[in-house]
């Protein structure tokens, strides 16, 4: 199972980021994400075989698609090979057509493929019906799409309804699901690793070493 670090949140330091940079070289995880201000600092110690992530629109994917266009071209030119993009709330709440959608994802996953740079969709599961998650899921499988997160990791979670959601719906719609909330021991990371989902995103450094009772 894949394994990576965010940052995105609480306020950080530029030590914070350039740990979590040296850490994940030194233990081998998957990657770190880190706000776009940082992209500088954390490309010049992350090999470019490792994900850096940066995030578009974070946490709430109200604005514009011409600013998440904006953001995702700002953030891949500051060193990101990775971007995380919230969809926008507005438009799977006030509608059953999800063109909007569509529209909005179609754009920034265009700019990030012709740059050969990876592109994940993060939604709030809480959000929404468990029927509603699918038919988004199958709209982003339709453009293109292999990875998401069910959760920005910025709401009230609950593991249990995570992973199960994650598996029912990475599995209906062969999608690879990253789990993102709270992970502060080895029964709850083992409880996502025994539902063989994709990934799991820890959301600070101090997680994962708790997790994992790293010093």
């Amino acid at each position: 199972m894949e394994k990576f670090i965010s940052l995105y949140h609480q306020p950080v330091h530029s030590r914070e980021v350039l740990e979590a940079c040296f850490f994940c070289v030194e233990h081998k995880l998957s990657g770190v994400s880190v706000p776009p201000d940082m992209l500088a600092k954390a490309r010049d110690i992350l090999p470019a075989t490792l994900s850096l992530a940066s995030c578009v629109d974070f946490p709430g994917g109200l604005s514009s698609c011409d600013v998440k266009c904006h953001s995702a071209i700002n953030c891949i030119r500051k060193g990101a090979n990775c971007i995380d993009f919230v969809a926008n709330p507005s438009y799977l709440l006030n509608s059953n057509d999800l063109s909007e959608l569509e529209d909005e994802v179609t754009s920034v996953f265009d700019i990030c493929r012709e740059r050969n740079v990876d592109f994940r969709v993060m939604i709030d599961y809480r959000f929404y019906t468990n029927r509603k998650i699918i038919s988004i899921f199958n709209i982003l499988k339709d453009i293109g799409i292999e990875t998401c997160f069910l959760s920005t990791g910025s709401l009230s979670d609950d593991i249990t309804d995570q992973i199960a959601l994650a598996r029912y719906a990475g599995d209906f719609c062969s999608m690879n699901v990253i789990y993102n909330g709270r992970l502060w021991s080895i029964d709850h990371y083992n409880r996502v690793q025994d539902a063989n989902l994709y990934g799991a995103c820890f959301k600070s450094l101090q997680s994962y070493k708790s997790t994992f009772g790293v010093l």
